[in-house]
């Protein structure tokens, strides 16, 4: 595959702003439900109950305080948890979180330069300058602004999940793709285009693209920053 930048001088992909894609996993959760405490009985008023967690990222609220007095109030009630979900892997900070990146000297293979785009018209494998035209590919990473050449995310690997890349083409055929060890995915299949395409996890979480796309080179917009409006690389869901 080439790793020079390429033009799409033939096909233009319409990016959505992808949020980036939608659906995914945990979301903002409700708050939780506020302590209370019973009234003293001509003594100090019983300290409020701590806030219930309001969700997974939600802290439980803090006990309210005593009462005072004859018939004291009871203590005013804790605080909820804020409920916040965890913050989208898309947005973490720019890294390699592999650790590993291909290098010339590992040669060509199907682990050559993840990251890159290799499909697109002007690369070797959309050109068809080699032996193997690719009408889709792509690399899947655990973070959005990862580096050209970093190995991605593995679903192999020990505690990962299993994640698929899916595409529906403009004739029906669904084709669910599941990433190499160094994340990349592809299909030589003739497709249809335009396409549609979502990132899927075993637990029913995804990041599903809001408009169809004209070209299979993923990596063409789906830079470590982002390009035509691409937010960054394809991220797995949470």
């Amino acid at each position: 595959m080439s790793g020079a930048a390429t033009s799409w001088a033939m096909r233009t992909i319409k990016w959505p702003l992808l949020a980036m894609l939608v659906g995914c996993g945990a979301s903002a959760q409700p708050p939780g439900d506020a302590g209370a405490g019973s009234a003293g009985n001509g003594g100090s008023g019983a300290a409020g109950s701590s806030g219930s967690a309001g969700g997974p990222g939600g802290g439980a609220g803090a006990a309210g305080n005593a009462g005072t007095g004859g018939g004291g109030a009871g203590g005013v009630a804790g605080g909820g948890g804020s409920g916040a979900g965890g913050a989208d892997p898309l947005n973490a900070p720019a890294k390699c979180s592999s650790g590993v990146f291909w290098t010339p000297a590992d040669g060509d293979s199907r682990h050559m330069r993840p990251g890159e785009s290799c499909a697109s018209e002007a690369a070797c494998h959309g050109a068809g300058t080699t032996g193997l035209h690719l009408d889709v590919a792509g690399t899947v990473y655990p973070t959005g602004h990862e580096p050209d050449d970093c190995h991605g995310y593995d679903p192999a690997a020990t505690g990962a999940d299993l994640v698929h890349v899916v595409v529906t083409d403009s004739a029906g055929m669904e084709f669910s793709m599941l990433p190499n060890d160094v994340g990349s995915v592809y299909l030589t299949a003739s497709l249809t285009f335009p396409l549609h395409a979502k990132v899927t996890n075993s637990t029913g979480g995804e990041r599903a693209m809001v408009a169809p796309i004209d070209d299979g080179s993923c990596n063409h917009c789906h830079t470590q920053t982002g390009d035509n409006a691409a937010p960054g690389r394809i991220t797995i869901p949470q």
